[in-house]
């Protein structure tokens, strides 16, 4: 079998966004002691897609919650998130990573995640 090479969906969000506001967020919460207890946790699942877990605890986020909720994104799949206040758990399809940081970004921020995530919304 040949190797797959990586490949663009056009007419969506900027795909090479990916995980850009997560890996930022991260830096920003390392100070020696931080991230040898907490940090972030980026697999692929089986459906096929990613998995995202991130540790709140000592952030300032700690405490913020999160209902899950899904979004459905026209020709990109899905994306699922909730927080129970220690971490903020997400996944989607495999196209999806950009979606994924936004609704964290969204949620540092403290917006609901939009109901047209992946509309340019």
């Amino acid at each position: 079998m040949a190797p797959k090479i990586g490949r663009s969906r056009s007419g969506s969000r900027d795909e090479s966004a990916g995980f850009r506001f997560i890996i930022g967020w991260y830096a920003d919460q390392c100070d020696g002691e931080w991230e040898h207890e907490f940090g972030v946790k980026i697999e692929t699942i089986d459906n096929p897609g990613w998995s995202v877990t991130i540790d709140l605890v000592d952030t300032e986020a700690h405490g913020s919650l999160l209902e899950f909720s899904t979004i459905e994104l026209p020709r990109r799949g899905w994306i699922g998130a909730m927080s129970d206040g220690e971490r903020f758990i997400a996944s989607g399809s495999p196209g999806a990573a950009s979606e994924i940081d936004q609704a964290f970004e969204d949620f540092i921020a403290g917006r609901a995640l939009p109901s047209d995530l992946g509309h340019g919304g």
